[in-house]
């Protein structure tokens, strides 16, 4: 048992820390069967984030974002993470979520927990060959 994680994939052995990091799992589990495509889909009908790089205390540190702000900005994620090699300046991320640079920082930063430029980071890194 790690109590610093939402879930753990030991191969065989797949457990969650509860119900909503089930989910988490869930999401994992087809991003290993079909892809960070597929998850992404899943997620953003899910109306939620498709990968939580942090552990448990990350829900205990934020207010949880109301479900519109996930599903206003699912298909960002999606063009974000379609583009990950190429610079994404906040004003055309901004202009193509159909809101201005403040807002959209507020509300990024109410659904992931970080800035763009911290969630793009960490999805890079994801992504990169091992």
């Amino acid at each position: 048992m790690d109590p610093d994680v939402l879930y753990v994939d030991e191969g065989s052995v797949l457990a969650a820390a509860g119900s909503a990091a089930g989910v988490d799992l869930c999401l994992h589990v087809v991003r290993l069967d079909y892809g960070p495509r597929a998850a992404n889909a899943v997620a953003r009908r899910l109306v939620t984030p498709p990968h939580w790089a942090g552990g448990q205390a990350q829900f205990v540190e934020r207010a949880v974002a109301p479900a519109h702000e996930g599903a206003c900005l699912g298909p960002l994620f999606d063009r974000m993470r379609s583009r990950l090699g190429e610079p994404q300046p906040l004003s055309r991320l901004a202009r193509g979520a159909g809101m201005s640079t403040r807002t959209l920082l507020r509300r990024f930063k109410a659904v992931t927990g970080k800035s763009p430029g911290e969630w793009l980071s960490e999805e890079r890194l994801e992504q990169a060959p091992e």
